[in-house]
C-alpha cells in the first residue's frame, strides 16, 4: 500500500484527547526520514468542539476527502457507554472494544 501512496494527499482526521496523541504518534511514521518518500496531508478537526461548533459539517467535509483522496488516518479510543459530552454511537458499534487506542490508515 505505500508504493501506491506515492505522490498521494492522506486525510488526517484528528479528534480528542487519547484518540489524538495516538494520530500524533503515528503521523510520525509518515515523515519523509522514515518513508523514504513525500506524503502530503490534508488535516480535519473532528473534536467535540468542532462537530458541535459547525453542527457536522466538518464530519461530512472530511467525508468528502476520504472519497476523494482515497486515503485517510484516524485514530479512535473506544470510550465507555457513560463518557459524558459524546456520543454514545461509537461505544455502541463497538461494545467489546476495551479502553484501547487504535490507529487506522485505510484507502479505498
Amino acid at each position: 500500500m505505500i508504493r501506491s501512496m506515492l505522490g498521494q494527499t492522506i486525510a488526517v482526521l484528528h479528534g480528542d484527547q487519547t484518540g489524538e496523541e495516538l494520530l500524533r504518534e503515528a503521523l510520525r511514521l509518515l515523515e519523509p526520514g522514515v518513508l523514504g518518500l513525500e506524503v502530503k496531508t490534508r488535516d480535519f478537526d473532528l473534536s467535540l468542539e468542532e462537530r458541535r461548533r459547525t453542527r457536522n459539517q466538518c464530519v461530512l467535509d472530511a467525508s468528502a476527502a476520504l472519497r476523494e483522496l482515497g486515503f485517510g488516518i484516524k485514530a479512535r479510543s473506544c470510550a465507555s457507554r457513560s463518557t459524558a459530552g459524546s456520543s454514545s454511537a461509537r461505544a455502541a458499534a463497538s461494545p467489546g472494544c476495551g479502553p484501547w487506542p487504535a490507529c487506522t490508515l485505510r484507502s479505498r
